[in-house]
C-alpha cells in the first residue's frame, strides 16, 4: 500500500471513529439528562468529572506530540528492544506518577472540590467529594491509556484507540440505565471509572498482537524517558492554560441556581457536535499542505492555503451557528426535555446555548491560526497567547456573570475566543505580511449577510409552523427544526450563488475528495 493510500485510510479511520465516538457520547448526556436532569446531583458530578477531563485532554495530546516521535525513532534507528524497553519504563513511570497522584487527590478531595466549587453549600462538597472518589481510579487508565494509544499509532493502528471514547460511554450509559434508580448519581460516576477501565483493557489485546512485551522495568536515567518529558511540557502547560477558564466558569456557576454547572455543560455538547463534524472535516486537507508548504518556504501558498480554509470554516459555521442561535429552544428541548429535565432546564441550557453558538467561529479559527505557527515550527507564541486568551475570558466571566448569569459565562468564553484568535491573526501577519487580500473582507461580508438572511428566515418559519405543527410532541418539534433549518440553509446557501461567492467551489471540491478518500481507503 502506498503511503498516501496509507494515510487516506488513516486519516478515514480516525474521522469515521472520531465522528461515532461523537454520536454515542451525545448519546450518553442525553440519557444523564433523562435520568437526571439539571440538578444539584449532576452540578457535583460534572465538578467530580473537572480534573479527570482535564488529565484525558492533556495526556492524548502530550503523547502523541512528545512520546509518539520519539518512541518512533526508537523504532526506526535501534531494534524493537531499545523501543520496548522505553515504553516499559515510560509505561510504569505512568502508572507510579498516577497511583501517587490518586493516593494523595483521595486525602486531600475535599478540599480539592471546595476549589473547584466554592459556591456549593456543605452537602454538595460532600457529594461531589463522594463522586470524585469514585472517579479518581480513571486517572490511572487515563494516564495509560493515552500512552499505549501513541504506541499503537506508531505501530499504524488507529481504529482501536479512535474507538476507546466511545467504548467509555456505552458503558456509562449501561451503569446508568442498569444502577440509575438504585444508586442515583453514583452510577454515573461508578459507570465512569468502569468505562474508562474498559476502555484501557480494549487496546491491550492489540498491543500483544503487534509484538509489545511488557517487563516491570524503571530505567530513571533513560534518554528516551527525559527526551519526552521535554517535549510533553509545552503541549501540558497549554492544556492547562487553555483549560483554566472551565475551571472558573464551572466555580462561578457554583455560585448561581443549582443546575447552572449542568445546563452550561449540556449546552458546550450541543456547540460541540458542529466543531466535531466540520472542522475535522476540513482539517484533514488544510492543516498537512500549511506544513508542507511551510518547510518549502512558499509563503504564498501558505497564505492562500490558510484563507481557503477560514473561507471554508465560515461557509461552513455560520449557518450551524445561525441554526443553534436561532433555534437554540426547540433544539434543547428535543434532545434533552424529558424524564428529570424541567422545563426550567431547557430555558436556562437554551440560553447558554444562544451564547455559545457566537464562539463556534472564533474556535475554528484558534483551531487553524494556531496550527499555522505550528507549521511555522512557532509552538512558543500559541502558547503565550493562549495565556493572554484564558485571562480574557476569566476576565469577561467575571464581568459578565453578575448581569447575564449563565448566559453570560458562555458569552464571556465567545469573547475571550475572539481576543485570542485576534491576536493569533496580528501575530501571524508580522511573520507573513499581509495575509487577506481586500476582495476576502467583501467575501466575508456576503457571507455573513447570507447568515443573517437564514436567520431571519429560520426565525420566521419556525415560528409560522408554530400555528400548523404543534411542539407538544417531539415528532412536531423535530418537524418543525428540520423543516425550519432546511429552509434557512437552502436560502443561505442559494443567497451565496447570488451574490457569487466564489468559495462554495472549494466546499463542493472539499465534499468530493473526503468522498474519495473514504472510497478509496476501503
Amino acid at each position: 500500500m502506498s503511503n498516501t493510500k496509507s494515510l487516506a485510510k488513516a486519516a478515514s479511520v480516525i474521522m469515521v471513529a472520531t465522528l461515532v465516538g461523537r454520536f454515542v457520547g451525545f448519546i450518553r448526556e442525553m440519557v444523564i439528562a433523562n435520568q437526571f436532569g439539571a440538578s444539584v446531583h449532576t452540578d457535583a458530578y460534572v465538578v467530580a468529572y473537572t480534573i479527570p477531563s482535564m488529565v484525558a485532554m492533556a495526556l492524548a495530546g502530550a503523547f502523541n506530540a512528545a512520546f509518539l516521535p520519539v518512541f518512533n525513532d526508537y523504532l526506526v534507528s535501534r531494534d524493537r528492544g531499545e523501543a520496548n524497553n522505553l515504553a516499559n519504563t515510560t509505561i510504569n513511570l505512568v502508572a507510579v506518577f498516577f497511583i501517587t497522584l490518586i493516593t494523595a487527590a483521595f486525602v486531600l478531595s475535599p478540599y480539592i472540590v471546595k476549589l473547584l466549587a466554592p459556591g456549593f453549600d456543605r452537602a454538595s462538597l460532600a457529594l461531589t467529594a463522594k463522586l470524585f472518589r469514585i472517579i479518581l481510579p480513571a486517572l490511572l487508565f487515563i494516564g495509560l491509556m493515552g500512552l499505549i494509544s501513541a504506541i499503537l499509532n506508531s505501530y499504524r493502528h488507529f481504529l482501536f484507540p479512535a474507538l476507546g471514547p466511545m467504548i467509555t460511554s456505552l458503558v456509562t450509559i449501561g451503569f446508568v440505565l442498569a444502577l440509575g434508580r438504585r444508586w442515583g448519581i453514583a452510577s454515573l460516576a461508578a459507570g465512569t471509572m468502569v468505562g474508562f477501565a474498559a476502555q484501557f483493557l480494549f487496546q491491550l489485546p492489540v498491543m500483544w498482537k503487534k509484538g509489545f512485551q511488557y517487563r516491570l522495568i524503571i530505567s530513571w536515567s533513560h534518554p528516551g524517558v527525559k527526551k519526552t518529558l521535554w517535549l510533553m511540557l509545552p503541549v501540558v502547560l497549554g492544556v492547562i492554560i487553555g483549560q483554566a477558564p472551565v475551571f472558573v466558569e464551572r466555580g462561578l456557576a457554583s455560585t448561581l441556581e443549582a443546575g447552572s454547572i449542568s445546563a452550561l455543560n449540556y449546552a458546550n455538547r450541543v456547540m460541540q457536535l458542529p466543531l466535531g463534524l466540520f472542522v475535522a472535516a476540513i482539517s484533514i486537507p488544510v492543516f498537512p499542505a500549511l506544513s508542507v508548504y511551510a518547510s518549502k518556504r512558499e509563503y504564498g501558498q501558505l497564505k492562500e492555503t490558510l484563507i481557503r480554509g477560514i473561507s471554508l470554516f465560515f461557509l461552513i459555521l455560520v449557518p450551524a451557528a445561525v441554526g443553534l442561535l436561532t433555534l437554540n429552544k426547540p433544539i434543547i428541548k428535543l434532545l434533552f426535555e424529558h424524564g428529570e429535565f424541567t422545563v426550567h432546564n431547557t430555558v436556562v441550557t437554551a440560553n447558554a446555548l444562544a451564547y455559545y453558538a457566537l464562539a463556534i467561529i472564533p474556535w475554528a479559527l484558534r483551531d487553524i491560526l494556531t496550527r499555522s505557527f505550528y507549521a511555522l515550527q512557532d509552538t512558543v507564541t500559541p502558547v503565550l497567547i493562549a495565556a493572554v486568551g484564558a485571562m480574557a475570558t476569566v476576565l469577561f466571566d467575571l464581568l459578565l456573570v453578575k448581569i447575564m448569569g449563565v448566559g453570560g459565562l458562555a458569552l464571556g468564553l465567545a469573547l475571550g475566543l475572539s481576543a485570542n484568535v485576534l491576536l493569533l491573526y496580528v501575530y501571524l501577519r508580522r511573520k507573513l505580511g499581509k495575509i487577506f487580500p481586500a476582495h476576502w473582507l467583501l467575501t466575508l461580508g456576503k457571507i455573513i449577510s447570507a447568515g443573517a438572511v437564514m436567520a431571519l428566515v429560520t426565525a420566521m418559519l419556525y415560528n409560522l409552523l408554530g400555528s400548523y405543527v404543534p411542539d407538544s410532541s417531539r415528532q412536531g418539534l423535530l418537524l418543525k427544526i428540520l423543516l425550519a433549518g432546511a429552509a434557512g440553509v437552502l436560502v443561505y446557501f442559494f443567497g451565496l450563488l447570488l451574490l457569487k461567492v466564489r468559495e462554495i467551489a472549494d466546499l463542493t471540491g472539499l465534499i468530493i475528495k473526503l468522498k474519495d478518500k473514504m472510497l478509496k481507503s476501503r
